[in-house]
């Protein structure tokens, strides 16, 4: 039983990035092994959820691999971008994407919430940081955390209503000339802020990850001593935010 009715996962994701510029140049097989490892991990961790893989390269996951056509909360969509990822870069790509899956989505059409990840990553307390969340809420809210002095948004994990996320896509990614998906999304959120259309507030628990970037190739590890120092710190942060 779904206890979330009101909200889908949209993994975003690039299985075949051949040529793509400012990304890691990695063998498909090697990405397409780490995109089903997390999201097989996350399917099975929490089965009482709605995921929803669009993939920008036209890698169909889900028809190209049997193994995924066990789970019924599971859909998977792609599209061609590659042209659109070349001139403007691989968050022109995501973008393009996440309208596809707007548009085109079978378990996203009835949903009012939507909390974006990125497909190569598991995230280990996702239940936790949505669990407080009232998803009757009326009221616009944004999920998420800001950075640099409220000019970049983490777009690895976000939450918010699906006609924000509809909005998101209507900004131009130009990365060639340093204006990022981080960076439209935080435009989006101060926007709203700044006339009171919604809210924002960071998610109760920091979203642990653990996956390859797709930036430098580095892994994203669990580090318990790491992780205690990053937890208090984001404790801080959240409640000094709050006052």
């Amino acid at each position: 039983m779904n206890k979330y009715p009101e909200l889908s996962i949209l993994l975003t994701g690039a299985i075949d990035i051949e040529h793509t510029p400012l990304a890691l140049s990695v063998p498909k097989n090697i990405r397409l092994n780490d995109y089903i490892k997390s999201i097989s991990f996350m399917l099975k961790k929490y089965k009482n959820l709605n995921f929803v893989y669009v993939d920008s390269s036209n890698y169909n996951l889900k028809l190209k691999n049997p193994e995924f056509k066990k789970f019924s909360n599971f859909e998977s969509l792609a599209l061609p971008a590659q042209d659109v990822v070349n001139k403007n870069g691989k968050g022109a790509g995501e973008l393009l994407s996440i309208n596809y899956a707007l548009d085109n989505s079978v378990l996203l059409r009835n949903r009012n919430y939507i909390i974006k990840i990125n497909g190569r990553y598991k995230l280990l307390n996702l239940e936790k940081i949505i669990q407080k969340i009232n998803f009757k809420n009326k009221n616009s809210i944004i999920y998420g955390e800001f950075r640099s002095f409220n000019s970049w948004f983490d777009s690895r994990c976000f939450l918010a209503k699906k006609e924000i996320f509809k909005e998101l896509t209507k900004y131009k990614i130009d990365e060639f000339n340093g204006f990022f998906f981080e960076h439209a999304l935080a435009n989006l959120v101060n926007y709203h802020l700044s006339k009171n259309l919604s809210e924002w507030r960071m998610f109760q628990r920091k979203p642990k990850f653990i996956g390859t970037s797709g930036w430098d190739g580095k892994n994203l590890k669990s580090n318990i001593f790491k992780s205690l120092i990053i937890d208090l710190y984001y404790f801080l942060k959240s409640k000094i935010i709050s006052l």
